[in-house]
């Protein structure tokens, strides 16, 4: 859950997750037909999904920024 206004999610449900994941400037989001969220996360250049066990980095896991074309 992403409170509004707040940067950093937490967990509701779940087990053996990460309580938090900080995004930064996220500018899209999407569902898929089970019902998962994926969140484009702009300035940490990932994207970050919903899963059984909360939410994790899916794309781009690391500190290194992109390229820009």
């Amino acid at each position: 859950m992403f409170p509004l206004g707040q940067f950093t999610g937490i967990t509701l449900a779940g087990a053996s997750a990460p309580g938090t994941i900080t995004l930064n400037q996220p500018n899209g989001i999407a569902l898929d037909g089970n019902g998962y969220l994926f969140i484009a996360d702009c300035f940490n250049h990932r994207i970050v999904g919903s899963g059984p066990y909360g939410f994790r980095c899916l794309f781009r896991c690391t500190n290194t920024a992109g390229s820009s074309s």
